[in-house]
């Protein structure tokens, strides 16, 4: 892994963080004020390919390109915005269960589209066992998602 950073007054930023998983790779690049304590102007970039996850819930290769930033709602509220594309290809993922709560999730607007290729393999050895291709996006909110 390599990562090089720089503080600059009130501004932190992420020059270079990357490294390998397997035979893929990750960069991470962005940065953020944070005047008064406040954490604003955060603007970060994730670009992943053909990471070799070897997890208990997801095992292959994963293809990502992501950006979590400052943005506005319609109203002119400043929120997260996470927006990139989530590619997979010859994977076996698991689900895991979403825990109960009452909480309701932090509020991010959404530019999400996931892309499923050959052999995305959804599996639980309780619940299902099921091969998937296609592709879907998510927009809106958290809180008001358009599917």
């Amino acid at each position: 892994m390599n990562i090089s950073t720089r503080f600059n007054g009130d501004r932190f930023d992420i020059e270079k963080f990357g490294g390998n998983v397997g035979k893929g790779n990750f960069d991470i690049k962005g940065g953020f004020n944070f005047a008064n304590f406040a954490l604003n102007e955060y603007n970060f970039g994730l670009k992943a390919n053909a990471l070799d996850i070897q997890s208990w819930f997801f095992n292959g290769p994963l293809n990502a390109d992501f950006t979590i930033s400052e943005d506005k709602t319609f109203g002119g509220r400043a929120l997260p915005k996470i927006a990139g594309n989530l590619d997979l290809d010859k994977c076996t993922i698991s689900v895991p269960s979403i825990p109960d709560s009452d909480e309701p999730l932090p509020e991010v607007i959404m530019d999400i589209s996931i892309n499923l290729g050959e052999k995305v393999h959804l599996y639980s050895s309780h619940l299902y066992d099921m091969y998937l291709t296609g592709s879907a996006r998510f927009e809106g909110t958290t809180r008001n998602p358009k599917t």
